[in-house]
């Protein structure tokens, strides 16, 4: 694996370490390749952002910026290579350098980037000088003039339509919030919004427009998997503007639960953009820089692509669909083919269009390749293509503990979930049967009418209809699912425990080293807890945190002791231990933290006698 990269924001100085690049990026400098523009917002607002807010908006702008300028090696196929875990170092100047330089924040930012993206991140602030800062003021005050009961992300696609129309059926003032990341992205979305408010009213809407690129060139990654970070904290910064404490992502629950629905979607391919678990980071991480509680819901979180569609169609605004963009692949797009047809968003959009019988408002010409009928020349086009029908017909007739065992990533969410761990796990499977069957109908459909024209010889080999079928007619009960494909090694570490003190207290892992002290008696107490759960027959996701004051009280912590701190260190031995080793762990491998306490990964520890260690 290469040295990490560093990247040196905001005018900070550089830092002496091993780096394979050093890039600086400061979007304050003329000609840097960075166009990030945060005074927008407070433009539009009609007031200065407090400077905390505008420290966050400018670091997941450089966040952002450094995905897209680091490569993850290209293609895996059915795994994720190392190469797709970056490694990444901030230096980044701040205003209040006092709130960011604390050792929990730093690790909270850096937690939740392992998660959202995958990537190895460090932070390191510094007091910078901004006597420069824009002060400008809009000629107007939104809060005079518009006081909006929601604030929506709007990215111009299904999803974050139907959301929209949603709330503005029910007569609410509703303020968009949409990253300009391309011109064609930003044409959509402006569309889309100039059409609401001849439904509804120009007094019903206000559309909140950021432009943030990289210039022509400077990108090399196109996976994305920071970009909600930048989305939550512009969300953010104008739902505080405008007064409110929550933040409205819509997105259907089969893309926000991120199972790997297609073979070559895996690891850093399929996005966390709206997990659960993500959510429930940007809330913590805004909360803590806005100093108020600020929460991201999903309402959309139980519901499929297919029923997201059936919810435009019920509010009377199916014309709307075909001025909607899903296409992960805007890059390609044209004016004649607006969507490739092949990525997974397209696949998603048409099978919910056609399950609807909605064709006619999502015309086949704006697709570069048709749905069923489209030559897939491209092998990975094909495996995508073929993957998505098998996957989701697989999902169809499953019962939750099937379902649960063959998609263990679905059991991160239980925690985050508003419903008890299991009536959850029922909702989820649920939520995917329907997806399955909603794909199931178009193919039944679809083999239906080409049976009857006898045209499925004539089509394309490459066509998915043929690829799934042949050239003659298939049961589609009997279409077999493929192996789940597994986005994360899921090696089992061996941990054992010795001693009940602080100063006998020992946590082994195998393979890997020890750790004693602090570190060692509050991995002690965990495994101990580990032991107990599994004693008494959970299973992994039924799991309880042990709750942090209850960690405090058996570690002894006094007043002036930080819990956070004596994670953050073990975390950091754990890992310079395992990488002197060759092996890589995630900030969650071995400990797990969640709302209010922590606890051994279930999935992947398991607490052994020590005297059956391998030394």
């Amino acid at each position: 694996m290469p040295d990490p990269t560093l990247f040196v924001c905001n005018g900070a100085s550089s830092i002496n370490g091993a780096w394979d690049r050093v890039i600086t990026l400061d979007w304050r400098k003329p000609g840097d390749i960075l166009n990030l523009r945060p005074e927008a917002i407070e433009q539009f607002l009609g007031g200065d952002m407090p400077q905390r807010m505008r420290d966050l908006v400018e670091i997941a702008g450089y966040v952002y910026a450094a995905d897209g300028m680091v490569s993850r090696g290209g293609m895996v196929g059915q795994a994720v290579g190392h190469d797709w875990r970056r490694r990444m170092h901030f230096v980044i100047a701040v205003r209040d350098a006092p709130f960011w330089v604390q050792p929990e924040i730093r690790e909270l930012l850096a937690d939740m980037l392992a998660f959202v993206s995958e990537d190895a991140c460090v932070f390191h602030f510094v007091p910078g000088q901004f006597d420069n800062d824009p002060t400008t003021r809009s000629l107007f005050s939104i809060t005079e003039m518009f006081k909006p009961a929601d604030v929506v992300l709007f990215s111009g696609g299904l999803d974050s339509l139907s959301g929209a129309l949603g709330l503005l059926d029910h007569g609410r003032q509703v303020l968009l919030v949409s990253h300009r990341s391309n011109d064609v992205t930003g044409s959509t979305q402006d569309k889309l919004v100039r059409r609401l408010r001849e439904i509804f009213g120009p007094s019903r809407i206000e559309h909140l427009r950021v432009g943030f690129n990289l210039k022509t060139g400077a990108a090399v990654e196109d996976s994305h998997r920071a970009r909600s970070f930048l989305f939550a904290a512009l969300a953010a910064a104008a739902a505080t503007g405008v007064g409110l404490d929550a933040v409205h992502f819509f997105e259907n629950g089969i893309v926000s639960l991120n199972l790997p629905i297609a073979g070559a979607v895996v690891g850093t391919r399929a996005t966390r953009s709206t997990h659960p678990k993500t959510l429930d980071y940007f809330r913590r991480v805004v909360s803590a820089a806005s100093g108020a509680p600020i929460r991201y819901e999903n309402p959309l979180f139980w519901k499929t692509k297919s029923e997201v569609v059936e919810d435009i169609m019920a509010s009377g605004q199916a014309a709307l669909i075909s001025q909607a963009r899903s296409c992960a692949k805007v890059k390609f797009a044209t004016v004649r083919h607006p969507h490739c047809g092949v990525c997974t968003q397209c696949l998603d959009r048409r099978f919910a269009v056609l399950a609807n019988g909605l064709e006619d408002h999502d015309p086949a010409v704006d697709y570069a390749i048709d749905l069923i009928t489209g030559e897939r020349e491209r092998a990975e086009d094909r495996s995508v293509g073929v993957s998505f029908v098998r996957t989701a017909l697989g999902y169809v007739g499953m019962q939750p503990d099937t379902f649960s065992r063959e998609h263990t990533e679905s059991l991160r969410a239980l925690s985050y979930l508003e419903h008890p761990p299991l009536e959850a796990r029922r909702r989820i499977c649920d939520a995917h049967i329907r997806h399955g069957r909603a794909v199931k109908r178009v193919m039944r459909e679809a083999q239906r009418r080409h049976e009857e024209g006898l045209l499925l010889q004539l089509l394309p080999e490459t066509s998915l209809i043929r690829l799934l079928m042949g050239a003659g007619p298939v049961d589609l009960e009997a279409v077999p699912p493929p192996a789940p494909p597994a986005p994360y090694s899921l090696q089992i570490f061996n941990v054992g425990v010795e001693g009940a003190t602080e100063v006998d207290a020992v946590f082994h892992v195998e393979g890997i080293g020890t750790l004693r002290k602090k570190g060692g008696l509050l991995m002690n107490v965990l495994a101990k807890h580990h032991l107990e759960c599994v004693q008494a027959g959970k299973r992994p996701e039924d799991f309880p945190l042990v709750p942090t004051g209850q960690l405090e009280a058996k570690l002894g912590l006094s007043g002036n002791e930080s819990l956070r701190k004596i994670i953050s260190d073990l975390r950091g031995k754990l890992r310079k231990l395992a990488q002197a080793r060759g092996i890589e762990l995630g900030v969650d491998t071995i400990l797990e933290n969640q709302r209010g306490g922590y606890r051994l990964n279930p999935d992947r520890v398991r607490v052994i006698d020590v005297g059956k260690m391998k030394r």
